[in-house]
């Protein structure tokens, strides 16, 4: 194995990104293990990571520092005190990293956890030949699961935690948005809701296809023009909003129709 290998680096407080080499250890700490990258998908956020968004600039990231956390990889090795894996096991990444020690952490609610790190964000990322990662952010999958969607396990994560905290069985659902977790959200809402709404459906029942609906979210006006147009019976009670975070706020009057439709 090479003594260096090559990473997509964030290393300035400026829209871009570099490729850079980092070395690989000689040894791994107890907990760590090392990881050979299959494939690493791009999230939305990536991307506002690249072009210093407003958002992140403000989130005070310690730079330089690997970027990504959207993927599944390969063991090559782990660390002395590492217990759910070995070498050969193919891994989907887990992008938090709790500290297992505060309230929330003791609680079973590591997702809560006060001093949260993130992969990408406060460690290195995903986006390198290899990844040397906490035992925590690497979670064991078959060995058959297909590359393409082991590297979105994470992002069905998200979607499928937020429709079981909601509670959604029966319901009529409305889902905001166009991307991967809006996506996920109607896959994971037909386990249980009765009706699932979704902006592609809704903008071809008003003459929409895929591509005007896209462009349309783009320009950050879709979801008011689709909830404008929505009949009284169409009112539904539970929405979940899966925008981007600066296109929300054009989207709040939308949103507060539909909730104020769907009251009794």
């Amino acid at each position: 194995m090479a003594e260096t290998f090559i990473a997509i680096r964030k290393a300035s407080p400026q829209p871009g990104a570099e490729l850079a080499p980092m070395p690989l250890p000689d040894s791994l700490g107890p907990q760590e293990v090392l990881i050979q990258v299959d494939l690493a998908a791009i999230c939305a956020s990536d991307v506002h990571v690249y072009d210093w968004a407003p958002n992140v600039a403000a989130s005070h990231l310690p730079l330089p520092v690997t970027m990504g956390h959207e993927f599944t990889g390969t063991v090559l090795q782990t660390g002395e005190a590492v217990k759910t894996l070995a070498a050969g096991d193919r891994i989907s990444g887990e992008t938090h990293l709790p500290c297992g020690e505060c309230y929330q952490c003791q609680t079973g609610q590591q997702h809560r956890c006060q001093n949260l790190r993130l992969l990408g964000r406060q460690i290195d990322g995903c986006m390198a030949e290899y990844a040397i990662l906490p035992e925590i952010c690497a979670r064991r999958i078959p060995s058959h699961f297909p590359v393409e969607q082991a590297a979105l396990m994470e992002p069905l994560g998200v979607a499928v935690h937020a429709v079981d905290k909601a509670g959604v069985s029966g319901e009529t659902v409305a889902i905001l948005g166009c991307g991967a977790i809006a996506s996920v959200r109607v896959k994971a809402l037909r386990r249980g809701a009765q009706d699932c709404e979704y902006l592609l459906t809704l903008g071809r029942r008003y003459g929409l296809n895929r591509e005007q609906l896209r462009s349309l979210v783009a320009r950050k006006v879709a979801a008011r023009a689709a909830l404008r147009q929505l009949h009284e019976d169409d009112a539904a009670p539970v929405a979940f909003e899966a925008l981007d975070p600066d296109r929300f706020a054009e989207l709040r009057e939308g949103i507060a129709r539909l909730i104020e439709k769907a009251r009794p």
